[in-house]
């Protein structure tokens, strides 16, 4: 698997292991302060269950915090 790929999958996996409780912790600040990039590929963002969680990565890649590939 190369890095990238691993980067997208750890995040996913986070996300939905996390649930609802991801709100009680800070991931998507975990993910702007170790990565100067972020990018998310389009099944992922499909692949997330939680509807607040894609919301909020949506919202991100709107403001051009995460890009969307």
């Amino acid at each position: 698997m190369k890095p990238n790929e691993y980067v997208l999958n750890r995040i996913k996996v986070l996300l939905q292991e996390q649930g609802k409780s991801y709100q009680h912790d800070p991931i998507f600040e975990w993910i702007d302060a170790l990565y100067e990039e972020v990018y998310i590929h389009q099944m992922i963002l499909d692949e997330l269950l939680n509807v607040s969680a894609r919301n909020k990565v949506t919202q991100y890649i709107e403001d051009g915090s995460i890009q969307l590939f």
